[in-house]
């Protein structure tokens, strides 16, 4: 009995004292999704994630593929001027290029 009510005085604590976390992400993670303690972040599962493992050619890109990473080499590089400012890279692997713009 004892041991169960410490832990839900533990599950009970402000996430703010969880290693790494402090009060300013503390205050962030309140806002974005509502993770107030330990047991709050304990049974929060996210909807979606991105599979941040896995690293695409650029071959195999497509335009459903929202985010994915790649691996290359930026072959040049230059600033846009338009409407917007803009960054535009050309990437290279041994698969194709694409061009990124920032």
């Amino acid at each position: 009995m004892y041991q169960a009510y410490i832990m839900s005085d533990i599950l009970s604590t402000d996430i703010k004292y969880l290693p790494g976390i402090g009060p300013k992400r503390a205050e962030l993670l309140a806002q974005e999704i509502g993770v107030h303690t330990f047991r709050d972040m304990l049974y929060y599962f996210p909807f979606r994630w991105i599979d941040k493992s896995k690293v695409y050619p650029i071959s195999s890109l497509a335009a459903e593929n929202s985010y994915v990473q790649i691996r290359g080499r930026i072959i040049s590089a230059s600033m846009v001027n338009g409407k917007k400012r803009r960054f535009v890279a050309i990437m290279e692997d041994a698969t194709g290029r694409i061009e990124l713009v920032f």
